[in-house]
């Protein structure tokens, strides 16, 4: 029999963490003091940052020129920033919001709980909204759906956002819902319109952060909504796959909308994909606590005309890295951070590590270095290992020897420490790695 040894490892990295803050004041990565300054190339420009409900980018017409689901989308690649390999940190809604929103490395469900809330109080964390906020942008967040689901609401009132506009104003606008998220996206392109064209006569800039609903799961698109048959033989597949083709059509209609008020010349569009989404891969049907790479490799666009260059971005990237390329575009230096992301202007750096993380707290850890990908059940089990460049879809599990794993083991488990006490800005002992795994064991073999 032999104990998991993460509990005493854990502890202890842990502990030198905590001191290490203490001595210097600041986690690892830090963003509390975020703000942006003014360079001799900054050009402001209204930003629209679009986060693509369970966008998965190998179902996307971008990855895969087969497949008809993003025509529009994959036309906006072609003249825009096209990021190939963009990944989710957590395949997890709200930790998107995160990452993209504030450039840190995003919690948990557990972790969120407590941040979303103490964040609301006291602001340990600055986001693009605040950035911008205090450079005189309007800032508006706009999602056709509820925000009852676990601390939503309180992610994003922490944020600062100007105005906020849910599902809740649907309703009292006697607008039905859709799915039992919320309402039909095309019912927020007007409103989203309205409230930009409103900024922009008032003489401000505008930040306007849209988060859609019907590409999640049941994947219903409009009975209006003409469908194709994408032949795949699997019901739930081609529902996605139509949902997706749908949320194109809603892309197209607010760009165009845009340019229909005059504002596109002077926009700077965004398109990510939250996270991806699981049909059955590895014998999974849900994507929040899965690592794997249909679950983690989502879509990401930039587009501006006259304002963003026509390229391909190749290299890892993640969702931190959006912040700094927004900055970056509008010609603004970041000060008062120390950021885990790269503006995707940059150079690329192909020896870059990425870390991922499930949504429910000490499931499984996920690292990327170089071609090769580690899945850590915190001893559970043993560690998946696979080469994405000879097997990308990770079917073919790799051995690799006890000091790797072990050194893979320790970084993974001190990037979530050091990534947790850096979200929260203050090493308060409102929070502590939990325990839930402490009595795990497991037979080596």
């Amino acid at each position: 029999i032999y104990k998991s040894i993460v509990p005493g490892l854990s502890d202890e990295l842990e502990d030198q963490a905590r001191r290490k803050y203490a001595e210097q004041g600041q986690g690892r990565w830090a963003n509390e003091d975020m703000a942006f300054e003014s360079t001799d190339r900054k050009r402001d420009a209204n930003v629209v940052i679009v986060m693509m409900e369970s966008m998965r980018a190998s179902s996307t017409s971008i990855h895969d020129g087969g497949l008809a689901t993003t025509p529009y989308l994959k036309k906006l690649a072609d003249s825009g920033i096209c990021v190939q390999d963009m990944n989710a940190v957590i395949p997890r809604t709200t930790a998107a919001w995160q990452a993209i929103l504030t450039g840190m490395y995003p919690l948990t469900n557990e972790g969120t709980h407590t941040w979303a809330r103490e964040n609301a109080k006291s602001a340990r964390t600055r986001s693009l909204a605040q950035a911008l906020g205090q450079l005189g942008y309007s800032t508006g967040f706009f999602t056709p759906t509820s925000l009852d689901l676990l601390d939503d609401t309180y992610a994003v009132e922490s944020m600062g956002f100007d105005k906020v506009f849910t599902f809740t104003d649907f309703e009292q606008l006697n607008v039905p819902k859709f799915n039992y998220q919320g309402a039909e996206d095309r019912l927020m392109v007007p409103h989203i319109l309205r409230w930009a064209d409103a900024q922009h006569r008032a003489g401000k800039f505008s930040l306007a952060v849209y988060m859609t609903n019907v590409a999640h799961h049941p994947y219903q698109a409009p009975a209006s909504w003409q469908k194709l048959d994408f032949n795949t033989g699997k019901p739930l597949l081609e529902a996605y796959y139509n949902s997706l083709r749908y949320m194109d059509s809603v892309v197209k209609e607010l760009v165009e909308g845009y340019e229909r008020v005059g504002l596109a010349d002077q926009t700077i569009f965004v398109f990510v994909g939250d996270h991806g989404q699981m049909f059955g891969e590895h014998g999974l049907k849900q994507t929040f606590n899965a690592i794997y790479q249909h679950g983690v490799h989502v879509p990401a666009v930039i587009y501006g005309p006259g304002r963003v260059p026509a390229t391909r971005v190749t290299g890892p990237m993640q969702q931190v890295d959006l912040l700094p390329t927004i900055a970056d575009l509008l010609g603004y230096r970041i000060k008062g951070t120390r950021l885990p992301g790269l503006s995707l202007l940059a150079p690329p750096d192909e020896a870059r590590q990425l870390f991922f993380s499930s949504s429910i707290d000490s499931s499984f850890l996920g690292l990327r270095d170089g071609s090769r990908k580690y899945i850590y059940s915190f001893d559970r089990g043993p560690m998946e290992v696979y080469d994405l460049a000879a097997d990308p879809a990770e079917s073919q599990g790799l051995k690799a020897g006890p000091e790797e794993l072990e050194r893979v083991r320790k970084t993974l488990l001190q990037w979530k420490i050091d990534a947790a006490l850096s979200m929260y800005g203050v090493p308060t002992e409102t929070y502590r790695m939990p325990r839930s795994w402490s009595g795990s064991q497991q037979a080596d073999q």
